[in-house]
């Protein structure tokens, strides 16, 4: 499946044998490129980064912090609202 839907609400873009979204959108923005499950969404609400063939999440928002670290999930809330999440990977 490939689909990509240019729309001011959502658009996605999936090309990948799993998964793969990226969905520009004024209100969620994801970008899921790996085997099992990657997510980034720059929105000014929820902004989440997985990428972990578990499942590795950072999001950030500004009423929450939590930064739990565990092979099952790896979750950072930090109070950034910038898209600057490049080097986060699990072993």
């Amino acid at each position: 499946n490939m689909r990509v839907s240019t729309s001011p609400v959502n658009m996605r873009v999936s090309t990948s044998p799993v998964n793969m979204r990226v969905s520009t959108s004024p209100v969620n923005m994801r970008v899921s490129t790996s085997p099992v499950n990657m997510r980034v969404s720059t929105s000014p609400v929820n902004m989440r980064v997985s990428t972990s063939p578990v499942n590795m999440r950072v999001s950030t928002s500004p009423v929450n912090m939590r930064v739990s670290t565990s092979p099952v999930n790896m979750r950072c809330l930090m109070f950034h609202s910038s898209s600057v999440l490049s080097s986060l990977q699990k072993e």
